[in-house]
């Protein structure tokens, strides 16, 4: 487990101990109504296999002993690049030194685990019921998915990736949120926080290609208008960046980066505008103006250090604004 997974779940517990703060009822381990926490990304954000492959070894030495050297050959491969790596910035490099065969091994080797479980699952769930079952094979889809990303991630990086090459993370994100909602009970909710970028509803677009089709885009096909988005934008004039470096366990550093003033059309620009730039707010943008053909008046919104020039209405159902943006400390990078 990493430093910053650590730091996570140990926040998490303090959440889940006091009640979740604000979200949680007095005394969430009593409650009918618990506050509950759940991942739904590939490991180390598609640097990583060995978390979503030990628990299935583990599983296996109990169902189908056989079958562990599938994951012991996916390991040993994977181990040999992944080492001292923190996420998919950094995996994809380094899975691009490996030897074509050693690629080609890992994600057969994969492919073959996952085939084994579907066709077995009648197996399997007579040792260890249906729950368990679930749980390995959803961690063994996240070590496929998380294979794929290591490709497409260096091909980004290397000018040569895919369209949309990188919505298979997305998917596989979209996803895990509709597993979880399948096993939950009646009525239950789901509060998702991640990046403006993954909740985002429509296709992702930089430098002119299509990047992505996000998480939040897939989620709007499958739960239509009971999926609802809140973006988070800030108002100052500066924000931690993140600057590729390979030398770095993450595949980047952070530092400082200058913002020029929110431009006309902007969330941010509109902000300041009103005269709100140095408050906290909570923008329904589900009615925001239009001009005489039609399109949102607001077409842009900060992402990082950069614009990301989009329909925003169409894209989020409301923005929360902040008047500054602080570096956590505690990160190491």
């Amino acid at each position: 487990m990493s430093v910053s997974s650590r730091r996570f779940w140990e926040r998490c517990r303090w959440a889940r101990s006091t009640g979740g703060v604000i979200l949680g009822p007095p005394d969430n381990r009593t409650s009918a109504h618990p506050l509950r926490f759940a991942g739904i990304d590939v490991p180390e954000a598609g640097g990583a296999l060995r978390p979503a492959l030990e628990p299935v070894a583990d599983y296996l030495r109990e169902v189908d002993p056989g079958a562990l050297r599938l994951v012991d050959t996916a390991l040993e491969v994977s181990d040999r690049f992944l080492r001292g790596r923190g996420s998919g910035a950094a995996a994809g490099p380094a899975w691009a030194a490996l030897p074509e065969a050693e690629q080609n091994e890992l994600t057969a080797t994969l492919a073959r685990l996952l085939l084994r479980l579907r066709a077995a699952e009648p197996l399997y769930v007579s040792h260890s019921g249906q729950s368990r079952f679930d749980i390995a094979r959803r961690r063994v889809e996240a070590a496929c998915h998380t294979d794929y990303m290591f490709q497409a991630m260096h091909a980004l990086l290397s000018g040569r990736g895919l369209t949309a090459d990188l919505s298979v993370r997305e998917v596989y994100m979209a996803e895990s949120v509709r597993w979880h909602l399948e096993r939950a009970e009646p009525g239950a909710r789901i509060v998702l926080a991640a990046h403006n970028s993954h909740i985002h509803k429509t296709e992702m677009q930089f430098a002119g290609g299509l990047t992505a089709l996000p998480m939040g885009q897939h989620l709007q096909r499958m739960l239509g208008p009971d999926y609802r988005t809140v973006a988070l934008v800030h108002t100052a004039d500066h924000v931690p960046e993140m600057y590729p470096d390979q030398s770095a366990a993450v595949g980047f550093t952070l530092a400082e980066a200058r913002l020029e003033p929110g431009e006309p059309g902007s969330v941010e620009g509109a902000l300041t505008d009103a005269g709100l730039a140095d408050r906290i707010t909570l923008t329904d943008l589900r009615h925001s103006p239009r001009d005489a053909q039609g399109r949102p008046l607001l077409h842009s919104i900060r992402s990082q250090s950069s614009s990301l020039s989009t329909p925003v209405p169409e894209v989020f159902d409301a923005v929360i604004a902040v008047p500054t943006v602080t570096r956590d400390r505690t990160v190491r990078f």
